[in-house]
């Protein structure tokens, strides 16, 4: 008998294995959202900055609805994800109470069993690392503060305003050529 068979007539879970959830009914989004209100409210007062709370704020109102997509640096040391995508700092991961892995979240961070590659995966995301949270309707909150500043590009068009003291002359125009008839 292997390892593997042995834990498993014994009752012992093995951390590798693959977890299972149970096909559950899918509550309503509204009623999720309703149940975690309550909780959700000493959450608020515990975050540590106005712009935890109000991602805080804004992912628990977009969760109410189908789903919600959290943008963040998954290379940062606290985020957890699946190796293949550790190292990109602009993941988006869509989350939903309607996916049959659970959905939670506290003041530090949201927590998520998702779906990879036909195996679930634990993924936890700290609220400073996400950078913009968007809707199932196409709205995006984002913040710039939490950006990854090497991800950032400076627009040519902020240098061209900021040289006040460069004037650029405008050619003259002329009018267009004409053709002449010639007999």
């Amino acid at each position: 008998m292997t390892k593997i068979e042995d834990d498993q007539e014994s009752g012992e879970k093995n951390s590798s294995k693959m977890i299972e959830f149970p096909a559950r009914q899918a509550k309503e989004p509204a009623r999720q959202a309703k149940e975690n209100e309550s909780s959700n409210e000493a959450i608020y007062s515990f975050a540590k900055s106005d712009s935890t709370r109000l991602k805080i704020k804004t992912f628990e109102e977009w969760m109410a609805g189908d789903h919600a997509l959290i943008h963040f640096d998954s290379r940062h040391q606290s985020v957890i994800v699946p190796a293949q995508l550790k190292n990109n700092p602009i993941l988006t991961l869509k989350l939903s109470y309607l996916f049959n892995g659970k959905t939670s979240f506290d003041e530090n961070e949201i927590s998520s069993f998702l779906k990879f590659s036909g195996n679930y995966f634990e993924c936890v995301v700290p609220w400073d690392t996400i950078w913009a949270i968007s809707s199932e309707h196409g709205e995006q909150k984002i913040w710039e503060e939490s950006f990854p500043k090497d991800q950032l590009v400076e627009s040519p068009i902020k240098k061209n305003t900021e040289k006040k003291d460069t004037v650029q002359e405008v050619p003259s125009t002329r009018p267009a050529p004409t053709l002449k008839r010639v007999k």
